[in-house]
């Protein structure tokens, strides 16, 4: 697919230098993965759009006989990261990186959402893209790990560019509605709903999947503003296990 990503550098790094999952939350995923993979045992850990390492180090502290390899495309973001000889560094997007292993865990926290292009058909195929990518470098039993904002309601199900970038001026759009679509057009995001990630994730070849319940997170400063009556938003963890 010859698409146009519209998240550039800049954005995706700025996510991924702030670190959203606090001790409480890597305390609720430490169980989870314990109970779907032998963290016992050695095992090695892709971060996409690692930023400068925050969380790769509670992982790296957490389990003594994991390594982790960060996935970020912002130079200077990836050189603020502390040394540590199991952490191994690579430059790059997600997208274009060229992959000489397999990985037994690869994590995605809040990136996805920045995998944009040109419409929302080609969003669309670029994020399932993203997922089929990280199902073919998984290792057999490996899990895929998703930290995103999920978008439900009635007025703001799958928040896409295609919906942000339609008609604003419409006048049967409330105000503070318009005002969400012409902010957030600009800001190259796609989220979506549990169901649709769900599916994108079948699409890509996982069987299990799990959904661990919403927990209270930051909400994305630029949704906070949404009406109520308007979206149910919530930050929550999706699993997924390859298969043999």
């Amino acid at each position: 697919m010859d698409a146009t990503i519209h998240s550039t550098k800049t954005e995706i790094s700025s996510s991924s230098d702030i670190e959203y999952i606090d001790g409480e939350t890597f305390n609720q995923l430490a169980k989870q993965l314990d109970m779907l993979f032998p963290t016992a045992k050695p095992f090695h850990l892709l971060e996409v759009g690692g930023g400068r390492g925050l969380y790769a180090d509670k992982v790296l502290t957490k389990y003594p006989s994991a390594d982790v390899t960060l996935i970020e495309p912002d130079k200077g973001v990836l050189e603020l990261n502390r040394p540590n000889n199991r952490k191994h560094l690579h430059c790059s997007l997600f997208e274009e990186h060229t992959f000489d292993q397999h990985y037994d865990i690869i994590q995605f926290n809040w990136v996805l959402h920045h995998f944009v292009a040109n419409t929302y058909y080609e969003t669309i195929l670029l994020q399932q893209q993203a997922l089929r990518t990280a199902y073919d470098q998984l290792a057999d039993n490996g899990l895929v790990v998703m930290f995103e904002n999920f978008h439900e309601g009635i007025l703001v199900n799958n928040l896409t560019n295609e919906w942000l970038g339609s008609d604003v001026a419409s006048s049967n759009l409330d105000p503070s509605i318009r005002r969400l679509i012409t902010s957030n057009a600009r800001s190259a995001v796609c989220f979506h709903n549990r169901s649709t990630w769900h599916d994108m994730l079948l699409n890509a070849g996982f069987e299990v999947i799990l959904h661990v319940p919403p927990h209270s997170l930051r909400s994305l400063g630029q949704f906070s503003a949404i009406p109520t009556e308007a979206k149910q938003q919530n930050s929550g963890l999706i699993i997924a296990k390859k298969a043999n």
